[in-house]
């Protein structure tokens, strides 16, 4: 499932980037839904659970959506995970993962 989300990215030293330096970060489609693409991720030993503890309310936040890669907390579900997406994206880029004829591989 493809996203085009904005999301903060880190600067080359590790730190959050300035609303100045924000970009629109492309997330590859990965033509799967994003729960089996978390536990093909976490099976293989490449992602592991976050803990969430939001410690601002935003409005968008769901009360009755849980999120898997955080240790099902609500608040928001995982298509609606940005952290996910950034995680799944950076493994692409990586070419820990890989997208071949729309189907995702896992390289080890």
């Amino acid at each position: 499932m493809g996203h085009n989300l904005e999301g903060r990215m880190q600067s080359s030293s590790g730190q959050p980037a300035s609303k100045k330096t924000m970009v629109q970060r492309q997330f590859t489609r990965l033509h799967a839904l994003l729960h089996t693409v978390f536990q093909m991720l976490q099976e293989a030993k490449l992602i592991n659970y976050e803990s969430f503890l939001p410690s601002i309310r935003y409005p968008t936040m769901n009360p009755h959506a849980t999120c898997d890669f955080h240790m099902r907390t609500a608040g928001h579900s995982l298509d609606e995970c940005l952290k996910f997406k950034h995680k799944g994206q950076d493994l692409i880029e990586k070419r820990v993962i890989s997208i071949t004829g729309g189907k995702m591989n896992i390289i080890a």
